[in-house]
């Protein structure tokens, strides 16, 4: 007992060690950076409230309406569709459609409601959040196509390659569990629209206090890394607004690799939306499967829109 004791002790002695040598680095490193995180907040703030949240805001709401009443179908064609090719029940068909067409975070949203009402399975509701966190084509085609690179040609070509890409991996990857076939009015829910703002508040202050924070890390990472080049291959897995604004400034690599990278970039979403994400999900929902399809997915928007500019 003493033996294990002394050993439980040295244990102890070392974690505690280890996390006040980790709070001793990080600090210094905050004051070192600290003019570049100072700046880097301010922007996070700014692109936050003046971008980000008017942009998704309304479609919290949205999609608190159209998860109440909108249960998908559970016969019929679109059903059939979705079981056999999409590999998802048809009611949870429209988490995925309405997380493509209105973006992130509405299909998390609603696949999580979904799953909160016992409609669909855990293993579904994690290959759903996979195939319908994605950027709406109106961030990509305007913010990054017009926006960023100034042609309304490329925001497209990215957007497609995003959902083909996203709609490949859904078709491939498979539910371990089966479908739980629930009727269309056991997936509905009485709308109230002041709960529904209430929640959409305090998704959005989760959601830009993420952006701020990796604002920040990417404003400490430029402090050491000068290379533009490197900086914005580091930023690219970890926010994509910062990320296709260092790419497409970039002169070291050509249009024709800038444009697959932002979309890898685009279609991966970041670490800052796989938290956001996280945020908006119950506790026994794994972000294992996630990581992976959005692994898969941004893998496969490179190549797709690298061979689309390339030889179109």
């Amino acid at each position: 007992m003493t033996i294990q004791h002394t050993k439980k002790q040295k244990s102890i002695y070392a974690h505690n060690l280890m996390i006040i040598f980790s709070t001793s680095i990080l600090i210094a490193l905050t004051f070192s950076a600290s003019s570049e995180i100072r700046s880097s907040i301010i922007s996070g703030f700014k692109l936050s409230i003046f971008s980000v949240v008017p942009a998704i805001f309304p479609f919290l709401i949205i999609s608190d309406f159209l998860s109440s009443n909108t249960a998908g179908a559970t016969k019929g064609p679109l059903s059939r569709f979705a079981e056999r090719i999409l590999g998802i029940s048809g009611t949870a068909l429209p988490a995925f459609m309405y997380g493509s067409i209105c973006g992130f975070p509405v299909g998390t949203k609603i696949a999580s409601k979904l799953y909160n009402r016992k409609v669909i399975s855990k293993s579904e509701c994690e290959k759903l959040i996979g195939c319908s966190s994605n950027p709406s084509p109106a961030f990509v085609i305007s913010g990054i196509g017009i926006g960023i690179y100034g042609k309304v040609k490329y925001g497209i070509i990215l957007y497609a390659a995003i959902l083909a890409s996203s709609i490949i991996t859904c078709i491939f990857v498979k539910s371990k569990e089966h479908f739980l076939n629930k009727t269309a009015e056991n997936a509905k829910q009485t709308f109230k629209i002041a709960d529904s703002i209430k929640s959409a508040a305090i998704s959005c202050i989760h959601i830009s206090s993420y952006i701020i924070f990796f604002s920040a890390i990417i404003g400490t990472i430029s402090r050491f890394v000068q290379n533009d080049t490197a900086l914005a291959l580091l930023a690219t897995p970890l926010e994509i607004t910062n990320a296709s604004k260092m790419l497409s400034t970039l002169k070291a690599i050509s249009l024709e690799l800038r444009l697959p990278l932002t979309a890898f970039s685009l279609s991966f979403s970041g670490l800052c939306f796989a938290l956001q994400a996280r945020s908006l999900l119950p506790a026994d929902i794994s972000m294992r499967k996630y990581y992976l399809m959005k692994l898969s997915s941004g893998a496969m928007s490179f190549f797709i829109s690298y061979l689309i500019f390339k030889f179109v």
